[in-house]
């Protein structure tokens, strides 16, 4: 194992957070009776809606960690496969998940009220299961925002990763707040 690298990655060590507490499963829960997440487009409204809605439990259920933990760690150059291990895995997960909460916490929610997203395209990553899928949001200003964002497509239906950032990102465009 290689518990320097989370520091390294993440600049900031959290203390593990519970994998499945009660809030976050009431939260899928009540998730699963308004929102089906049977396509990305789903996927990524629930997501929204749990940003406008201010809800930081819906929001991480609309997400999967563990997912994105194994795709941060088999895409690092560093990171030696015989090192990726479920335990590693839940680890990285745990920070991810923290790292989230403190974002939002810090930042606040990402605005997506006045926002008409759709996906325009969706195409495999390197991985079963996983994802790229090109969302794109029009502003009340008639701007334009594309944002290529990591999705799975897990037992429980389409979960959001993380946006793929651009090196240079279009200057005349918006940025997609995922």
């Amino acid at each position: 194992m290689l518990p320097a690298l989370a520091t390294v990655i993440f600049t900031t060590s959290c203390d593990p957070v519970a994998k499945d507490n009660a809030e976050e499963r009431s939260a899928r829960d009540s998730m699963k009776k308004e929102y089906q997440l049977a396509t990305p487009d789903e996927a990524l409204a629930a997501l929204e809606a749990a940003y406008i809605d201010k809800d930081i439990e819906r929001a991480i259920a609309c997400k999967d960690f563990e997912v994105e933990a194994e795709v941060l760690l088999r895409d690092h150059p560093k990171v030696p496969k015989s090192a990726i291990t479920p335990e590693y895995i839940t680890e990285i997960a745990a920070t991810l998940k923290q790292e989230f909460r403190l974002m939002i916490e810090r930042d606040g929610f990402p605005k997506f009220s006045d926002l008409k997203c759709r996906v325009v395209d969706k195409r495999p990553y390197s991985y079963d299961k996983v994802w790229v899928v090109t969302e794109e949001c029009l502003f009340p200003d008639s701007g334009t925002s594309r944002q290529e964002i990591l999705m799975a497509l897990t037992e429980s239906g389409w979960r959001v990763l993380n946006p793929i950032y651009e090196k240079e990102p279009n200057k005349t465009r918006h940025s997609n707040p995922h």
